[in-house]
Formats: structure tokens, C-alpha cells, sequence
């Protein structure tokens, strides 16, 4: 799973227009299990515009889950 979350990091980090990236991320993270951190990380992606904003709580989001489950 966080193979998955790490290209999309990558792809923000190259994107010149990123909303077809943060929509596909979006729709992939509905998808997933969660427990209650990666739940609020989810939703600040999801009601967060800003890519840096994005960004930043993916880069969280995939340690969490690689030490959680790796």
C-alpha cells in the first residue's frame, strides 16, 4: 500500500498542474483501511487545495503506515 502512496508523492512533487494527481490520491485513499490517525491524515487531504498541504501530510501519512505495518 504505501508503494502506491509513494508514487503519488512523487507525482506531486513533479506536477505542473496536480489536481488530476490529488483527485486520482482522493479516490485511492477512499479505498483503504484506516484507523483514526490515518483517518484525519485522509481528511486533511481531502478538504485541503493547497499540493503543499498535500504533499507534507502524505509524506506523514506513509511513514505512519510503512512503521505501522513494515
Amino acid at each position: 500500500m504505501y508503494e502506491e502512496l509513494i508514487e503519488y508523492y512523487n507525482a506531486l512533487k513533479l506536477c505542473g498542474d496536480c489536481e488530476e494527481i490529488i483527485a486520482k490520491l482522493r479516490e485511492y485513499l477512499a479505498l483503504i483501511k484506516k484507523d483514526s490517525v490515518v483517518a484525519k491524515k485522509v481528511s486533511i487531504i481531502n478538504n485541503s487545495n493547497d499540493v503543499n498541504v498535500i504533499r507534507e501530510t502524505l509524506f506523514q501519512l506513509i511513514f505512519y503506515i510503512f512503521g505501522k505495518y513494515y
